[in-house]
């Protein structure tokens, strides 16, 4: 993977779950009312960030949360790390990939 387009993908994906997290949580997102009686995303927001809501916990924001900018940057953080692991990922198998021999690659031989 090329750096800028690691890095859009690094900085992206942190972005969109942000965005994700105040449409299912914040009272003033505009589909608040709707998640008030479907409950199925905002659980699995909730369960998608169980690590980052415990480390917020132990660093002493409380066992409710204070909904303020700790557990957003704690949140933010947890994204963009596993943003980070898979676009290594995805590095080391581009690079093992570009040097595997064309035969071994699923080219097929033209008479």
């Amino acid at each position: 993977m090329r750096r800028p387009l690691r890095l859009a993908w690094v900085v992206r994906l942190p972005v969109v779950m942000l965005t994700c997290g105040w449409l299912t949580a914040a009272q003033a997102s505009p589909l608040h009312e709707y998640f008030l009686y479907h409950r199925q995303l905002p659980n699995l927001w909730l369960d998608l960030n169980l690590p980052a809501f415990l480390l917020a916990i132990a660093l002493g924001s409380g066992v409710h949360g204070s909904g303020g900018a700790t557990e957003w940057l704690i949140i933010a953080l947890q994204w963009l790390l596993v943003s980070m692991g898979t676009a290594l990922a995805f590095d080391r198998v581009s690079e093992r990939l570009r040097r595997m021999p064309p035969a071994r690659r699923g080219a097929t031989r033209v008479h």
